[in-house]
């Protein structure tokens, strides 16, 4: 009898509960679209303090100054200084009000500098040649093992979950960086640990694909 009286309580806790984390969730969402807002503002403004470009080609060799952010970085080649956009990912903002989120992409940033820090890279650019926010879109490869500029950047900073495959890229590598990011999700690498980072990052997608 007692079981009987206290259904309806249950269930009561039980429906404020999910309301509770609807709310929740739809701010984390909206959260996650000023954040996109955010982040191309912050990358417009990029333009006027970055270095103008140089004269490059695919399979140029340059070497690596400084990693600006998660996915932009300074190379100097023969004809000059040139910014580089990482084709195909997009790092998380160190600038961005939400700590967390700053946290994130300030370590993408380092691992960037870790990995580049006066390394030559093979540069190979998009047909046609791409520019954003200012910024030579291409993609980068580091020496290998073997010898050989085979190293991907993009792909390395995505299987360490460090940056966000930007699904609106015509980077001919978007197959394989895709099922990459796939499995950094699958094992919970990088930010895709961090249950807020994820909403965050599933939300972002969600934004791209209506665009």
């Amino acid at each position: 009898m007692s079981e009987n009286k206290n259904a309806p309580a249950s269930a009561f806790r039980a429906l404020i509960g999910r309301f509770i984390i609807e709310i929740v969730t739809g701010l984390l969402l909206l959260a996650a679209l000023f954040f996109v807002i955010g982040a191309e503002q912050t990358r417009r403004a990029k333009e006027t303090k970055t270095p103008a470009f140089a004269a490059v080609a695919s399979d140029d060799i340059g070497t690596v100054i400084d990693a600006v952010d998660g996915d932009t970085l300074v190379v100097t080649f023969n004809s000059g200084r040139t910014t580089i956009d990482l084709i195909g990912i997009r790092a998380f903002p160190m600038t961005a009000g939400d700590p967390t989120v700053a946290r994130y992409g300030r370590i993408a940033q380092e691992y960037l500098k870790q990995q580049t820090a006066g390394q030559t890279a093979r540069i190979i650019l998009p047909p046609p040649p791409m520019k954003r926010d200012g910024n030579l879109v291409a993609s980068l490869f580091l020496m290998g093992a073997d010898g050989h500029y085979g190293h991907d950047l993009g792909l390395d900073l995505i299987r360490q979950g460090h940056v966000l495959v930007d699904i609106r890229s015509a980077s001919a590598a978007k197959d394989s960086y895709l099922e990459a990011e796939h499995t950094a999700v699958t094992k919970a690498v990088g930010f895709w640990r961090n249950e807020t980072m994820k909403i965050r990052a599933i939300a972002v997608k969600a934004v791209w694909e209506e665009d």
